[in-house]
């Protein structure tokens, strides 16, 4: 397999894609029309202002009431089939940072994980079920004013209190995103034609991950974890905005996501699939 150039994103654009995925949730979008009808209501707009805070509080209401969030969560989480046994030889293993709080740990003195614990739990079970297998962690630091604040740090830590071989992982430490995530990996193990690598992330991630690697000509086997829906298309209403805007930001970060890293030509597909 030939090798691919890195190409690093520099810091203005790094940090103009930040303020992209900022405005991108709707729970900041939300935030902004209150601020902007209410300013508006103290000025000579009072009618305007009047009409966007009343359409963004109906917006809340079918935000908290309606199951979009988990409707477009679901899409993403049953783009490819959970995995419950797998079978035959295994060449390598890698899983995606994402998982730990590298600025609570610094001050704390703790590692603190967020919320896809399964990456790692899981990531820990397929090492030991296949001992030969490379094992590689993902993660730099996504975080523009703390570039020193690497994830891969913290998982030699968690690997190692949690009893597991953390010298059998490889660490990736430079990566900020999950373009680089791939690249990066891709330059360090050196994947040959031909072998199987589990690719390890959540569920709702996956498809996006998966379009980096194959852009690369890395054909992963995708491993998704860390499930938020039940994968039952047949909804409920919840009644509830802050479970609901919850949900909503978390897909509508990977739609958006899926969406420009197509456009900048980052994945293989606008939606990979199995």
């Amino acid at each position: 397999m030939h090798h691919c150039a890195v190409r690093v994103i520099n810091p203005p654009v790094f940090l103009l894609g930040k303020i992209f995925l900022w405005f991108s949730e709707p729970a900041n979008v939300v935030l902004v029309f209150l601020v902007l009808g209410t300013a508006l209501l103290w000025l000579r707009w009072r009618r305007t202002g009047r009409y966007v805070v009343t359409a963004t509080v109906v917006v809340m209401i079918l935000i908290g009431a309606l199951p979009i969030g988990s409707w477009l969560t679901t899409i993403l989480e049953n783009r490819f089939p959970t995995i419950h046994r797998v079978d035959g030889p295994v060449d390598g293993i890698i899983v995606l940072g994402g998982s730990f709080n590298t600025y609570i740990t610094e001050k704390r003195g703790q590692v603190a994980i967020s919320e896809p614990v399964e990456r790692l739990t899981e990531f820990m079970a397929l090492g030991r079920r296949f001992p030969a297998a490379k094992l590689v962690f993902s993660g730099g630091s996504a975080s523009f004013l703390r570039p020193d604040l690497k994830e891969a740090i913290l998982a030699r830590r968690f690997f190692a209190e949690m009893g597991f071989d953390a010298d059998r992982v490889i660490y990736e430490s430079e990566s900020r995103s999950t373009y680089e995530n791939a690249v990066f990996s891709f330059n360090l193990v050196h994947p040959a034609k031909g072998e199987r690598w589990l690719l390890v992330t959540s569920a709702n991630h996956m498809a996006r991950a998966v379009g980096c690697f194959r852009k690369l000509g890395w054909e992963v086997t995708p491993f998704p974890v860390d499930y938020h829906t039940s994968g039952d298309t047949r909804l409920d209403w919840s009644f509830d905005f802050g479970a609901g805007i919850g949900m909503l930001n978390g897909a509508a970060y990977e739609w958006f996501g899926l969406i420009t890293y197509y456009l900048v030509g980052r994945t293989s597909a606008l939606f990979p699939a199995p």
